[in-house]
């Protein structure tokens, strides 16, 4: 029968002030009876010790020891039995949660009551779902990752085995080197992303105030007049506390990413606001509004954004939500009615000496879901 853990401290609790009422006074009544035989000058009565105050009482001495010991015993193994009683459901739970491992990521403890117990299993059993969710996660990205780091170096190998296998001309020779140009620069693009990916998870280790409109503006300087689109910006000047190189690969992500996925004669706009509010939009394909969380995950590319020009490796919004997180911030995206893509990223402002972090509802309004008229 499973009993409340609550019930189970109670019971053990007042067992325990129970017996200790009895052993004292037990020990108590022999204890001193003990002392009146060693120091009194009692009468005898034969052969045997007399209580001197209350006339001629037989006393054993050997008998009130051995009454001591067994006492002794008995009150001892009483405490050590009662709380490992009480405290059954934790080593039981305990026992679940060691079984938990890469094997049995669908191990739960299940717990059963309306207890403390309960609420501890719970809390648990929810640990249990997150860690689960992110070592499956970071299998997933490992064989992702070597995937994706194994075909471009099949392609290098093919293709020095085919310069090596027969005599090219100059031509050939021209376009086989522009090929491992391109396969060697997607390996070094995918491992620069992979390197950036591990440090933001590691959290950030230098914080400085950052100007996210400067570093907007110095990102779309870079990138003006790519494919003939149009690159609109509203900047407002915004400064948050953050690592300054993370914080442009950030905005550098975000603009690559919707420059990248587009369409002919589209439009960019990246908007900064304070307090610490940054949405890059664009114009592009129709993207499902049930797909867009997987564009957050590593190497997911959606087909309707896959593009004949586009040449992404899959990490570009999941470096954007890692640098985020390592931030303190937030990081939404809606699918546009007309196409393309809308992220927002909220992070904490400055001000002055303090941080200052946007509402809820401003963070995560309505204003994400369309861009402004463009003409």
């Amino acid at each position: 029968m499973q009993l409340n853990l609550r019930i189970r401290i109670m019971a053990t609790a007042s067992a325990c002030l129970v017996v200790g009422y009895l052993y004292l006074s037990i020990a108590l009544d022999v204890g001193l009876d003990l002392v009146r035989m060693m120091l009194q000058k009692a009468p005898s009565c034969g052969d045997t010790w007399v209580d001197g105050l209350n006339g001629c009482t037989v006393f054993n001495p050997t008998l009130a020891v051995i009454e001591l010991v067994v006492t002794t015993a008995f009150t001892g193994w009483l405490l050590y039995v009662l709380p490992r009683w009480c405290l059954r459901p934790l080593d039981d739970l305990a026992l679940r949660v060691g079984q938990f491992g890469p094997t049995n990521l669908g191990l739960r403890v299940g717990a059963i009551g309306n207890d403390p117990s309960r609420r501890l299993a719970d809390s648990i059993d929810q640990l249990l779902e997150r860690v689960g969710g992110a070592y499956q996660a970071q299998s997933r990205f490992t064989a992702n990752a070597s995937h994706e780091l194994r075909s471009p170096l099949a392609t290098q190998r093919t293709l020095i085995e085919v310069s090596m296998g027969r005599h090219l001309t100059v031509e050939q020779q021209e376009l086989l080197s522009r090929q491992l140009l391109g396969t060697n620069a997607r390996s070094e693009h995918l491992i620069e992303g992979l390197l950036t990916l591990a440090e933001s998870d590691q959290g950030v280790v230098s914080v400085q105030p950052v100007d996210l409109a400067a570093v907007a503006d110095e990102v779309l300087g870079r990138v003006a007049g790519t494919r003939g689109l149009r690159i609109l910006r509203e900047l407002e000047p915004t400064t948050v506390a953050g690592e300054p190189t993370l914080l442009e690969r950030l905005i550098q992500n975000l603009v690559d990413n919707a420059l990248k996925y587009n369409v002919d004669d589209g439009w960019v706009l990246v908007r900064v606001a304070w307090p610490g509010t940054v949405i890059v939009s664009n114009s592009g394909p129709l993207v499902p509004p049930d797909q867009v969380p997987r564009l957050f995950e590593p190497f997911q590319r959606l087909s309707a954004t896959r593009l004949s020009h586009t040449a992404g490796v899959g990490l570009g919004l999941t470096i954007v939500r890692s640098i985020v997180a390592a931030h303190g911030g937030t990081v939404t995206a809606a699918a546009l009615p007309e196409g393309g893509l809308a992220v927002r990223i909220v992070l904490p402002a400055v001000r002055g000496d303090r941080a200052v972090h946007p509402p809820i509802d401003r963070a995560l309004g309505s204003s994400i879901a369309r861009p402004p008229q463009i003409r």
